[in-house]
């Protein structure tokens, strides 16, 4: 067996060859490093469901009475609007026109020259119709003097989308209603009506159309009411100037 002093030089010598093999070990760790994690194909982007087109919503539709039960008997007498009137004022706001395959570009509808032209053209003729339509379904007797209108157009609310197949969307006024007897010359009845118009989905007709549609209803709405009923009857209309 050698002597202790010499054998600490080779343990020495082994440890140090144990030392630079794990360093050289490490460098080759260092140098080579783990392959990053595979990438992972791109996922396309999640595809929106298309929006489907919406019609603007209307006002809350206004359901025209009968005039059956109000009218019974004979007509003697038919009335004619005389007067027209409304505050509306140019540029004022009256609603909306949408546009797009989702109605989604909108644009305000204002009061104008061309408008005003409207209403008094069609009002008046929804009015007549009406009239005509109600004389019809009784017979008239020996007529009288037409009873003078007054019509004062309080509100209106126009929302419209036009699109390729037409137009959709709707029409609401609110008409006031001044009774003048055509005697007396005094106002004998008033009442305020509404009237609207809807369509669900685009169709190719005239806007104005709907517009005259809208005022038919207010119409009838005032045909339903007994007391004016009772005025084209040739009810006592000094009795019905104190029942408004």
């Amino acid at each position: 067996m050698g002597s202790p002093g010499r054998r600490r030089p080779a343990a020495r010598l082994m440890a140090l060859a144990i030392v630079l093999a794990a360093y050289r070990l490490g460098g080759a760790y260092a140098d080579n490093p783990a392959p990053p994690p595979a990438a992972q194909p791109a996922q396309p982007p999640a595809q929106q469901p298309a929006q489907p087109s919406t019609a603007p919503p209307p006002k809350a539709g206004v359901e025209a009475k009968p005039a059956s039960y109000a009218l019974g008997g004979k007509i003697a007498r038919t009335a004619v609007i005389t007067d027209l009137h409304t505050a509306f004022v140019d540029g004022e706001h009256i609603g909306a026109l949408r546009t797009g395959g989702a109605c989604d570009a909108i644009s305000d509808r204002e009061w104008s020259e061309l408008v005003r032209q409207r209403i008094e053209t069609e009002l008046p003729k929804a009015f007549h119709d009406e009239m005509t339509h109600a004389r019809g379904l009784l017979p008239a007797a020996a007529g009288g003097a037409p009873l003078r209108v007054q019509a004062f157009l309080n509100n209106m609310d126009v929302q419209l989308c036009q699109a390729a197949g037409g137009w959709q969307g709707g029409f609401y006024v609110q008409v006031s209603w001044q009774i003048v007897s055509p005697d007396s010359g005094q106002v004998v009845y008033q009442a305020s009506t509404e009237g609207s118009f809807a369509l669900d989905a685009p169709r190719r007709i005239a806007t104005v159309t709907g517009l005259r549609e809208a005022f038919g209803v207010a119409a009838r709405n005032l045909l339903a009411d007994p007391r004016f009923a009772a005025l084209l009857q040739n009810a006592d209309q000094r009795r019905l100037a104190l029942a408004y």
